[in-house]
């Protein structure tokens, strides 16, 4: 995975009151990895923020008021070699992988935060050519891989085949794979032609992700 170290600013965004709460139903649990001794889950949750550049505050008040672990983002919109919204978004005690959108053009771009006493490492994995994604290891007796994914709205025949060679892939490395991301599928419409394929569904179902 073309991942960036971290770069820390120095002057931080001071904690303020939004007056916004987090919806916590989106919040998942993840098996143990051994991180911790005291508690058995993982407080986890994504978001697509569709440019980070006027959200970065809030992203930093979500993650210290929903006592998050990990937050995964897609477009971020983040330029290459531009950190100052991604380190203003992280609090004091997290750290980041991120993944600029590889062009000048609207939307992608993907970053995970996390709780830098995690021990998380990236997974390499080969450059799809119909989506963006951040792969990551939490480490322990159990790995468990957190798989972050955008795939932009334009159709692609190849976008399946590809994710299924990933997901194989990833699955092969641990069984406790949590796939997340925006996929710009609608699997609520019948009519949507992803729906009708169903082979997006199928292959989810049956690596039982």
């Amino acid at each position: 995975v073309n991942s960036t170290c971290s770069f820390w600013s120095t002057d931080r965004c001071k904690p303020t009151n939004s007056g916004r709460s987090a919806d916590h139903s989106v919040l998942a649990s993840v098996p143990k990895t051994g991180t911790r001794t005291h508690n058995n889950s993982l407080r986890l949750s994504l978001f697509n923020i569709r440019s980070l550049s006027n959200k970065a505050a809030l992203i930093n008040e979500l993650i210290m008021d929903s006592k998050l672990d990990i937050l995964c983002l897609t477009e971020t919109w983040q330029q290459q070699n531009d950190f100052l919204h991604l380190n203003q978004a992280t609090p004091p005690g997290f750290v980041y992988f991120s993944k600029p959108r590889s062009s000048g053009r609207g939307g992608g771009g993907l970053t995970l935060i996390y709780r830098e006493t995690l021990k998380i490492t990236p997974v390499p994995v080969t450059e799809p050519s119909t989506c963006e994604i951040l792969a990551v290891q939490l480490n322990g007796p159990t790995p468990t891989i957190v798989a972050v994914i955008y795939r932009p709205p334009k159709p692609s025949t190849a976008f399946l085949p590809e994710l299924t060679s990933i997901l194989i892939n990833l699955c092969a490395l641990s069984p406790n794979v949590i796939l997340m991301g925006d996929f710009n599928f609608h699997l609520d419409n019948p009519t949507n032609a992803l729906t009708i394929d169903s082979r997006f569904s199928l292959l989810l179902w049956y690596l039982t992700l």
